[in-house]
């Protein structure tokens, strides 16, 4: 999240629960303090917040300590009786349906789960990725740099996806997508790691490859 504001006053960058004590969970500001919540009974982290600088922050709660995360490193760790209560969800507002955020918002998650501190270094750390298709009724590169594949020979997208609404639908006889020669990829001995979901239709012996770079 970035803010605009930085004087006094609550602003909730996202929000969940219901407007009771205790009974929701949320991250936003008072003036340039870092709260998270809680609901009248936060976790905060002063002189935290300046005006136009993005920061990743992360709240957990394990049914007994609160600790917050700001950019990789915990900042704080309480012992609190949270009790969420169900009510609304929301982004750049409380569950009061006041105190709307000023700024900008990016990449918001909601876990069934406690992140480790690994866990959430790996999400503030550099990501490497130089080309991402989400194949979602298309072939263009979600990383930025331009990536776009072509689809060949009749390739297609079925909604019998396991991410996003489609995925690419393959014959295994000569439908592909061209990405031409990406001269961003990674080559020689430089480090790489390759990803993907992948389903097939044919077991029967014989080579079929769903990703491939190189020469």
């Amino acid at each position: 999240a970035k803010t605009n504001d930085i004087s006094s006053g609550y602003r909730w960058a996202a929000s969940f629960g219901k407007a009771e004590n205790s009974a929701a969970m949320f991250i936003g500001q008072d003036g340039t303090e870092l709260n998270g919540g809680g609901y009248g009974n936060d976790v905060v982290v002063k002189n935290f917040w300046q005006v136009g600088v993005w920061h990743h922050i992360v709240l957990t709660y394990d049914g007994t300590m609160a600790k917050m995360y700001a950019d990789g490193v915990e900042v704080a760790s309480e012992s609190k009786n949270w009790n969420l209560v169900l009510d609304k969800a929301y982004i750049g507002r409380q569950v009061n349906n006041q105190q709307a955020w000023n700024g900008s918002v990016d990449d918001v998650r909601i876990y069934n789960k406690v992140l480790t501190p690994s866990e959430i270094n790996l999400m503030t750390a550099p990501s490497g990725l130089v080309a991402h298709w989400s194949l979602d009724n298309n072939a263009n590169d979600d990383s930025g740099n331009g990536f776009t594949g072509t689809l060949k020979n009749g390739a297609g997208f079925t909604t019998s996806a396991k991410q996003g609404s489609h995925a690419l639908a393959l014959n295994g006889n000569d439908q592909y997508v061209d990405i031409k020669n990406p001269t961003l990829l990674p080559s020689g001995k430089s480090p790489r790691s390759l990803s993907l979901w992948a389903k097939t239709n044919d077991i029967s012996s014989g080579y079929r490859w769903a990703a491939s770079f190189g020469k």
